[in-house]
């Protein structure tokens, strides 16, 4: 009975530090700001440390920019697992990678650039990311007629959201071949008072209070909480680089001034008078007056050129056997939750 209970708190214990996913972590630089996913403006919480714990999920796993703004726990080799922010698209990664922002990238790996091993799995975001209520912002360019909802500062990942106009809840509309990025698109009109309802990926649903327009600030008053198996890992601190300062100027040096010794004076010897004497008289010659002549430049003889041979027109290169198509990777679609189907 006592290795039966011993072994189930093993097992529990192993199953909470276990990562679901595996494969390969890369650096890209990384802006959390106009990436795939969208987001035109910072998150409530967002400093400038947390906005470089970030990073890009591969293609098989972006299932259509649903999984943008959703915290996992990363964790390579010996290093203590560290928790970042999903924001963009890796289209050439693989199932399993990350693509890193550089301050993300020194916190997991600890080492210089290049390819490492990884394990993550997708967790609640902690309030470094996420604090407060879960609100909605508008895509750049909606009106009534072309209304784009895009959630933040939500704690689990969004499956799905409908809006109620007066007429009942309705699906919003998720399509990338339409809009690209995280944004929940209505095309029937919004021309009054219009409700919310969001449901996370674990199966819990907010409602928002009924908004008078679209003016209004979106805030819900409520956030997702629990429902995740594997616990977050703690959010490391990013020591962001200082920009350069201009070099101040040199400082002009102060001039010493030194006492000049005064200089013993000799006597002045007596100025002799003047020797007078009569200048004969000279015949008084007008001066010439110079002529200018302008001086022709001398003639040179420039030998006639031979016009240049036409150039031969060279056959165009052809093109190469082996033109580069870019890649196109299957989508993965996962199946939905009842809640959202």
């Amino acid at each position: 009975m006592v290795l039966t209970a011993w072994l189930a708190v093993f097992l529990a214990v192993g199953a909470a530090e276990a990562h679901s996913f595996h494969g390969d972590g890369t650096t890209y630089g990384g802006n959390p700001l106009g990436g795939t996913c969208g987001f035109q403006r910072p998150w409530r919480v967002w400093t400038p440390q947390s906005m470089q714990l970030t990073a890009a999920l591969n293609h098989p796993q972006w299932k259509s920019s649903l999984n943008c703004g959703r915290c996992v726990s990363v964790k390579h080799g010996d290093n203590a697992p560290v928790t970042i922010q999903i924001v963009d698209q890796c289209p050439e990664c693989k199932h399993g990678d990350l693509d890193f922002a550089t301050g993300a990238y020194n916190v997991v790996v600890q080492k210089g650039p290049g390819r490492e091993k990884i394990s993550w799995d997708f967790v609640e975001c902690p309030d470094t990311f996420a604090a407060g209520d879960l609100e909605f912002v508008l895509k750049e360019g909606s009106n009534p007629y072309w209304t784009a909802f895009q959630p933040q500062n939500f704690k689990h990942g969004i499956e799905c959201v409908d809006i109620d106009v007066g007429n009942g809840w309705e699906r919003l509309e998720r399509n990338e071949g339409v809009l690209v990025g995280f944004y929940f698109l209505y095309q029937r009109g919004v021309h009054g008072p219009f409700k919310l309802r969001a449901t996370s990926v674990t199966g819990q649903v907010i409602v928002t209070p009924t908004f008078s327009s679209l003016n209004d600030p979106m805030r819900t008053g409520q956030q997702f909480g629990g429902g995740y198996s594997k616990p977050a890992g703690p959010v490391a601190s990013v020591v962001l680089t200082p920009e350069a300062q201009p070099t101040p100027a040199p400082q002009a040096e102060s001039l010493v001034v030194a006492p000049i010794a005064a200089v013993a004076r000799e006597p002045t010897p007596p100025i002799s008078p003047p020797i007078l004497y009569e200048q004969p008289a000279l015949d008084a010659q007008p001066f010439p007056i110079a002529t200018r002549h302008e001086q022709q430049p001398e003639r040179t003889h420039t030998p006639t050129l031979s016009p240049a041979p036409a150039a031969v027109p060279t056959a165009p290169s052809s093109p190469a056997k082996h033109a580069f198509k870019p890649p196109h990777p299957g989508r993965e679609h996962p199946k939905k939750k009842k809640s959202c189907e």
